[in-house]
C-alpha cells in the first residue's frame, strides 16, 4: 500500500492543480470534467519529475502504482497505451511547445511506461528544448515535467482545429486533418493532407465545429485543439490558447 504522502500518480479523472500535473493534463481534467469526451488513462505527477532529477531514477513506489492503474485498465478493455508529456511551462498563452517535446506510443506493461516516462524526463533537458525556452526568455530550470498516460486511440481521422485563423487572427475556424493518428501531424514531423475553413454546415465536421465553439467559450480564448474521431465520436487531446494571435482575449 502507498502512502499518501508518496502517491506519485492521480487518476486523468480526479483534480489536480497545474503545478502538479502540468498544463497538457490539467486542461485535459478541466474537460473530462465537464463531460467532453477525453481518452481515459491517469498522470505520473511532477513530484515523480524532480525525485528523477535529484536521484537519477524513478522512485521505486512508482512501479507499484502504474501497476495499480494498468491492472484496473485491463479490466475494461484491451488497448495500447501512449505516455504524452505534460510539461508545467507549455500548453499557455505564453509559449505553446507544440511539438518540442515528444509522445511515446505503443506501451502495453509496466516496463513500457516507466521507460518512456524516462524518456519524457530527458526530453526536458534536450537541446531542442533548451533553444525554444531562450527563444521565448525561459528558465529551463523552471520545467517540472509530468507523464500523461492514456488509451491509444485508431482513429479514422485526426488533426488540429484553431477556433480562430492562427495566421491573421481572423474569426474563422480553421481544420488541418489526416486519416489515421495524430501524432506524427502535431509534432510537426508530417504535414497535414487536408486544411479546410470549418463552419457548422460542415457534413462531415460540423459536430466538431460545435464542439471546439463550446471549448473555446469554456477556456474563454480562442483554441488550438488536437482532436481524432474514430467513427462514433470525436475525442479531445489537447486544448490550448492560440499563441499566435497578439491578443488572447475572448470577445
Amino acid at each position: 500500500m502507498v502512502s499518501k504522502n508518496k502517491e506519485y500518480v492521480k487518476p486523468l479523472g480526479s483534480y489536480a492543480i497545474q503545478s502538479e500535473v502540468g498544463s497538457k493534463a490539467y486542461n485535459l481534467m478541466r474537460l473530462k470534467h465537464a463531460g467532453y469526451n477525453v481518452p481515459g488513462g491517469f498522470v505520473v505527477i511532477t513530484k515523480a519529475y524532480m525525485y528523477w532529477k535529484k536521484n537519477k531514477r524513478v522512485p521505486s513506489e512508482l512501479f507499484e502504482e502504474v501497476k495499480k492503474y494498468l491492472n484496473w485498465f485491463s479490466y475494461l478493455m484491451k488497448f495500447p497505451l501512449i505516455v504524452r508529456s505534460s510539461a508545467t511551462v507549455e500548453d499557455n498563452k505564453r509559449a505553446s511547445f507544440a511539438g518540442i517535446f515528444t509522445s511515446y506510443p505503443n506501451a502495453n506493461s509496466v516496463e513500457d511506461i516507466i521507460e518512456r516516462i524516462e524518456r519524457i524526463y530527458s526530453d526536458a533537458n534536450s537541446k531542442r528544448v533548451i533553444e525554444y525556452c531562450k527563444l521565448h526568455n525561459i528558465n529551463p530550470k523552471s520545467i517540472k515535467m509530468a507523464g500523461l498516460v492514456q488509451q491509444q486511440l485508431d482513429p479514422e481521422y485526426s488533426g488540429i482545429l484553431f477556433t480562430r485563423n492562427p495566421v491573421n487572427g481572423n474569426d474563422e475556424t480553421v481544420l488541418e486533418y489526416i486519416r489515421g493518428v495524430p501524432w506524427n501531424l502535431a509534432s510537426g514531423r508530417e504535414k497535414y493532407t487536408n486544411r479546410v475553413i470549418l463552419t457548422e454546415k460542415s457534413k462531415r465536421f460540423g459536430m466538431l465545429y460545435r464542439i471546439s465553439k463550446e471549448i473555446e467559450e469554456f477556456f474563454a480564448s480562442p483554441q488550438d485543439i488536437e482532436w481524432a474521431y474514430d467513427g462514433k465520436r470525436y475525442w479531445i487531446l489537447q486544448a490550448r490558447p492560440i499563441t499566435t494571435l497578439k491578443s488572447a482575449s475572448f470577445k
